[in-house]
This record gives C-alpha cells, sequence and structure tokens, in this order.
C-alpha cells in the first residue's frame, strides 16, 4: 500500500511539472552589415530594446 501511494504522489508530481513548464520561442536576432547572428529565448523576454548604441567594448580589445 504504501509503495502504490509513493509512486502514485511520484506521477502526480511528474505530471504537474511537465504541465507546468512552456518551452521556450526560439529567436534569431542578426545584424545584416555585420554578419553578426545569435538565437535567443524570445519567450522569457517583454518587449524589444532596439539596436545597442554604439560598439561593444571589452577588456581585450575593441569589436
Amino acid at each position: 500500500m504504501k509503495s502504490t501511494v509513493s509512486a502514485l504522489v511520484l506521477g502526480l508530481a511528474v505530471t504537474i511539472s511537465m504541465v507546468s513548464a512552456q518551452p521556450a520561442r526560439w529567436t534569431t536576432y542578426s545584424i545584416p552589415q555585420t554578419g553578426t547572428s545569435v538565437d535567443f529565448p524570445a519567450s522569457i523576454f517583454t518587449e524589444e530594446a532596439g539596436r545597442p548604441a554604439g560598439r561593444l567594448r571589452t577588456a581585450i580589445s575593441d569589436c
């Protein structure tokens, strides 16, 4: 009896976690002028920020 209850609880927990998790919607962002493109999970962002202002600067080099 105890193993049946444990199996039922485990099955219910797995089912609930599978139902509540939604897959991420991936989108490709690209900059044609530079040939840069990247895939990102668009479904986790709520608004579009637009293009960055200026160039990316790092401690190693300027990009």
